[in-house]
């Protein structure tokens, strides 16, 4: 099978960065690598033994650093368990899932079986909200309560929108190679200015076959099924999944919906 890294220098380069990251957080952290039928998964653990578990996954096109560093100062109050995803730039197997199938909800289900992780908190992030509904909807009763951080999944930003504010300046810089591109493409992504992003971001768009996943939206009936508390988080100038239009619909699609927050002057990062 190809790698989705061009060459083994560059997944090198990628996983450095990975590390980096891991030690400027400054935690005191186990890795644990859990085989699957999909693939070998690999998550960090943080937080005290006797805490109350906390599933956490990242988004698209990232890792479990970067979802751990979203979330620092909550392994005071948790047992961290943060998955990378399979088919990403991190240390999981090489191997992309069918969106449209139960495939990620079967592997979800693997993976807290396995580390006998019952009535856990889970966290999602962008594609990992994603993750989350299709864990919720395969087998839920390991989950306690779950919290979306602009979850992919519910809806979609407009279609010209994302090509110009995402698409574009990014396959440009991959073509010209030029900073002032991928810095567009931060600009319209990305809260506030991140350094340790860039240069990640510059390395992912070079080096590794990036791939714009176009995520099934949520059906009414398959929202029905879920039963365990949801929270969701999004973001008024998110363009890839717009805050008041994603938090419309799930209003409208999850009975066990609790608890939405809408936050003001904030994009997809």
């Amino acid at each position: 099978m190809q790698s989705f890294f061009i060459n083994q220098e560059s997944k090198k380069a990628i996983i450095d960065l990975y590390y980096k990251k891991l030690q400027s957080l400054n935690l005191d952290l186990k890795f644990l690598t859990v085989e699957t039928s999909f693939g070998d998964t690999n998550i960090i653990i943080t937080g005290n033994v006797n805490n109350p578990p906390l599933v956490l996954v990242h988004g698209e096109n990232s890792c479990a650093p970067l979802a751990i560093e979203k979330l620092k100062g909550l392994e005071d109050k948790f047992r961290i368990y943060a998955i990378d995803i399979l088919g990403q730039p991190n240390l999981s197997a090489e191997v992309r899932l069918k969106l449209k199938t139960d495939d990620y909800g079967k592997w979800m289900y693997e993976i807290l079986s396995r580390l006998q992780i019952y009535k856990a908190y889970f966290v999602g992030i962008s594609l990992g909200g994603f993750i989350g509904l299709k864990s919720l909807i395969y087998y839920q009763n390991k989950i306690s309560e779950v919290f979306l951080i602009h979850p992919a999944g519910i809806v979609n930003g407009n279609r010209f929108e994302v090509f110009v504010k995402a698409y574009l300046p990014s396959t440009s810089f991959k073509i010209r190679k030029k900073t002032s591109c991928l810095k567009q493409f931060m600009k319209n992504t990305y809260t506030n200015e991140d350094a340790f992003a860039l240069n990640f971001l510059s390395k992912l768009f070079l080096t590794y076959r990036t791939k714009w996943l176009s995520i099934p939206l949520m059906t009414t009936q398959e929202a029905q099924i879920i039963t365990i508390p949801l929270n969701i988080i999004a973001a008024k100038d998110d363009y890839l999944f717009p805050g008041e239009k994603l938090l419309n619909r799930a209003q409208k699609l999850f009975p066990s919906l609790k608890k939405t927050i809408l936050l003001e002057n904030s994009k997809h990062v």
